[in-house]
């Protein structure tokens, strides 16, 4: 069965290098729905490529345009900040977490709100709201994957089967949700 995917932020970097993952494994992917601020252009062309059942584009002016160009008729189009929730009461197993800066705040936290599994590559939801997002992560038993490089080494050792072996981690200049943090 194929996973289904939701990307918030396909048309920058990492929701781009989330689709080539997903192009070249089609037999083990699905995209439900992809977003994106302004860039109504790549979006169209991802629609195009992936057949989302629902896209979203923030940018009012962008929305108009990629209604325009558009000619699938049965692919839902929303705008605005508030489709995050609508997005997401589409089948999904996995939410790709790339908008970047505080923006990516709302979808995560909506995302958890629903028990989904995240994909976390906005390190800024730690930083700004780490204590919220691990809560909603536990209390609607939705797991949080790091994809931003630091983050994902700390979670692939403390995950591991030696993690008994592990002293302490030393993690320089960072802040957010780590600092200060206590060995348990």
């Amino acid at each position: 069965m194929k996973k289904k995917i939701t990307i918030f932020g396909s048309t920058g970097s990492i929701g781009q290098s989330t689709l080539d993952i997903i192009k070249h494994n089609p037999d083990k992917y699905e995209v439900i729905a992809l977003t994106a601020n302004k860039n109504y252009l790549r979006l169209l062309e991802q629609a195009n490529l992936f057949k989302p059942k629902i896209v979203s584009i923030n940018d009012n002016d962008s929305y108009k345009k990629f209604i325009d160009l558009n000619s699938n008729k049965n692919l839902k189009v929303l705008n605005g900040l508030n489709s995050y929730e609508e997005i997401l009461d589409f089948n999904t197993d996995l939410v790709m977490a790339a908008i970047t800066g505080s923006a990516g705040l709302l979808p995560v936290v909506s995302a958890l709100k629903k028990g989904l599994s995240i994909a976390l590559a906005n390190k800024e939801s730690l930083v700004c709201s780490g204590s919220l997002v691990t809560s909603l992560a536990k209390n609607n038993n939705a797991k949080i994957l790091p994809v931003d490089s630091e983050h994902n080494a700390i979670y692939q050792v403390l995950d591991s089967k030696n993690k008994s072996k592990i002293s302490r981690l030393i993690l320089t200049a960072s802040g957010g949700p780590f600092f200060k943090k206590k060995n348990r």
